[in-house]
């Protein structure tokens, strides 16, 4: 007996996708009105699961060809979206250091005003002024702390 005769008699066909199992039965509860039983609901399935699998090999595409290329295409722009936000974050970093530095730098001058004019102007462009004061650094110690953050 050929392989083509076993179809025209008997077809049985074993699932083992939980998901796919569950998928027919839905579409099987919403629809079995239309339907005299099960094995026309998946008769009728079939015919149309064929019917598309025909229209995508007229078409010459390949599903899985497709999905893939698909993939690729979602992995690219994600790929892109990444370097992005990354490069972004690295410009906000360098423009938060250097806030930082002028503000406490501001900050430390404005308390040290009352001094010689000279020895300050040296002690700016030294950069004895650029660090953050203590009260502002257990203030950024607590807040990394309490937002997890390393």
């Amino acid at each position: 007996m050929e392989e083509d005769e076993k179809f025209e008699g008997r077809f049985t066909l074993r699932l083992y996708e939980p998901a796919l199992i569950a998928e027919i039965a839905a579409q099987y509860a919403r629809t079995k009105k239309k339907f005299r039983n099960k094995t026309d609901f998946l008769t009728y399935i079939i015919e149309h699961g064929l019917k598309a699998n025909r229209e995508l090999l007229k078409k010459g595409a390949n599903r899985t060809t497709a999905a893939e290329a698909e993939e690729s295409d979602i992995y690219a722009l994600l790929l892109e979206i990444f370097k992005y936000m990354s490069n972004q974050f690295r410009k906000i970093y360098i423009d938060h250091n250097v806030a930082q530095g002028l503000l406490c730098s501001s900050y430390n001058m404005l308390c040290a005003l009352n001094g010689d004019s000279s020895l300050f102007d040296k002690k700016i462009e030294q950069g004895y002024y650029d660090d953050l004061p203590e009260r502002f650094e257990s203030v950024i110690e607590n807040l990394t702390k309490q937002y997890g953050i390393n």
